[in-house]
């Protein structure tokens, strides 16, 4: 099986970007990712306006199907999920729904 490793990021799909890895149509691969902040956050001490936001959103790939062609439709069964031993949540003032009540940054761990 081969493996694929969160930090051969992207933050953003182009035609142009080349594949960091080329898998044939039926192969079972393990791909691993990372949270929305590519792992800057850790403890409850960090916040998110200290982050480097050009690597945020990240996501693992492009992973190029051998034989798959523009236009194609490919399938991609999901097999197995397996979350980390943490989240995080953080509140900043102007983040989200409500960030217009918010005064405070805040992050939160959250055991999963």
């Amino acid at each position: 099986m081969q493996i694929i490793h969160s930090e051969l990021n992207i933050n953003y799909f182009d035609k142009n970007i080349r594949p960091i890895s080329k898998v044939a149509s039926g192969d079972t691969v393990w791909v691993e990712v990372q949270d929305c902040y590519n792992g800057q956050i850790k403890t409850s001490k960090d916040r998110r306006s200290n982050i480097d936001r050009n690597i945020i959103d990240c996501c693992t790939g492009p992973i190029e199907v051998m034989g798959s062609q523009a236009g194609d439709t490919l399938c991609v069964e999901i097999k197995k999920i397996i979350v980390d031993r943490q989240g995080i949540m953080i509140i900043a003032p102007g983040l989200g729904t409500l960030g217009d009540k918010i005064t405070e940054e805040r992050t939160k761990i959250v055991p999963i």
